[in-house]
């Protein structure tokens, strides 16, 4: 089993070059979703109901150098 746990290294689930649209990402499942699929390296499309959330969220992705 250990073995398996530390092959489980983050360049085996790279998303680099992929692209991915994440609706709702501001909060809660969605926000996790593009938190996560950003920092394997995916480009990351979102969109939220509330445009002042968005661009909060938006300002603290691109202040952890995530791609969305």
């Amino acid at each position: 089993m250990e073995k398996v746990a530390a092959s489980g290294s983050s360049s085996r689930w790279s998303l680099s070059g992929f692209t991915a649209l994440v609706t709702g990402g501001t909060r809660g499942i969605g926000h996790a979703v593009v938190e996560e699929l950003a920092e394997r390296g995916a480009t990351v499309y979102t969109c939220s109901r509330n445009e002042a959330e968005l661009n909060k969220r938006l300002q603290e992705w691109a202040a952890k150098g995530l791609q969305v």
